[in-house]
């Protein structure tokens, strides 16, 4: 019985000692820095909060709330009209692409994909609005948007689409 008793003992603290090593690792792996504090990943976070979203004409046409998840992995946005309607898009830097993308989807099925960078103060995305259409399949435009950081706090959003 002693024997397996100091058996026992032995592989018990072989346990402890690489449960210790292991917690000890981990603890140094956080101290460093994450791939996603460098400061390409918070070029978009001037984004980040809850807007009223006006159009040209100065009308209330809706809300945003734009959240930063997964260790700012992630922006996240949740959009809703005046008129009720829904949309959330996806925002992440993409290191294969080095490229910024945004993929949106709304409550009518419509889907934006597209990518872009940070430059000159302005954040430039392009790429596709597509349309589901019952009796046609989907329809798509060319489509261009930029974010730009205003003094005061806003943030200017510019649309263009091409239906060529």
């Amino acid at each position: 019985m002693v024997i397996y008793a100091s058996s026992s003992v032995t592989w018990m603290s072989v346990f402890v000692v690489a449960i210790l090593l292991a917690t000890a690792t981990g603890l140094s792996a956080q101290e460093e820095e994450r791939v996603t504090d460098q400061a390409i990943y918070r070029q978009f976070d001037f984004w980040i909060g809850t807007c009223d979203v006006y159009n040209p004409q100065d009308v209330k046409v809706g809300e945003n709330v734009i959240r930063k998840l997964d260790n700012g992995a992630l922006l996240l946005e949740n959009w809703t009209s005046t008129q009720g309607t829904t949309g959330h898009s996806m925002n992440f830097y993409d290191p294969a692409r080095s490229k910024w993308r945004q993929i949106w989807v709304d409550d009518q099925g419509t889907v934006i994909d597209q990518e872009g960078a940070f430059k000159g103060g302005v954040m430039h995305f392009e790429g596709e609005h597509i349309y589901p259409d019952k009796e046609k399949g989907s329809r798509k435009e060319l489509f261009r948007m930029s974010f730009t950081p205003l003094a005061d706090g806003q943030v200017r959003q510019f649309i263009e689409q091409s239906k060529e």
